[in-house]
């Protein structure tokens, strides 16, 4: 490799991390720029690859709520494989965070039960709790770990804003 293309990747890489910690230290400057339903199948579609890798040939269905649901910011439904996202619960200044990761977290608990043999009864939350369960816990590592590749990507492919 020659210095100068060293250098270059060299900073190639460094605006790309710039412009990812721009983009982060603007997060409640994110704004949606499609419908909602539209931005959420993008969320679930970045997760195909995911899928595809966990052996999953098919995503979940998607329904968008536009009424509150008690506490519930999404719910999944394995018997009939689909996500339901409560958007009057999703509210403030990190109303696209709470979103993006909703779903993917959701889409994690669709790749549990296809893959976990102790999912269903896990689902108990009655017997075994909600916070500190496994599969709740795994649930919101999948989301932490993959929510800002997901939203750079949508905002690169302009589903997101960063509005002033």
């Amino acid at each position: 490799m020659t210095a100068a293309t060293f250098f270059l990747y060299t900073g190639i890489t460094l605006l790309s991390i710039g412009f990812i910690g721009l983009l982060f230290s603007k997060v409640n400057n994110l704004k949606i720029n499609v419908k909602y339903v539209v931005y959420c199948r993008e969320v679930l579609k970045w997760t195909g690859p995911i899928l595809y890798d966990h052996g999953i040939k098919y995503y979940p269905n998607l329904v968008l709520r536009y009424s509150k649901s008690g506490k519930h910011l999404g719910l999944y439904y394995p018997n009939n494989n689909t996500i339901i996202i409560y958007l009057k619960n999703h509210k403030g200044a990190d109303f696209v965070s709470q979103l993006t990761k909703t779903v993917l977290h959701e889409t994690y608990h669709h790749i549990q039960s296809k893959t976990d043999p102790a999912f269903t009864k896990l689902t108990n939350y009655k017997k075994y709790g909600y916070y500190n369960n496994r599969i709740e816990v795994e649930a919101r590592n999948f989301e932490n770990a993959h929510y800002k590749k997901c939203v750079k990507k949508l905002y690169d492919n302009g589903f997101l804003k960063i509005e002033s």
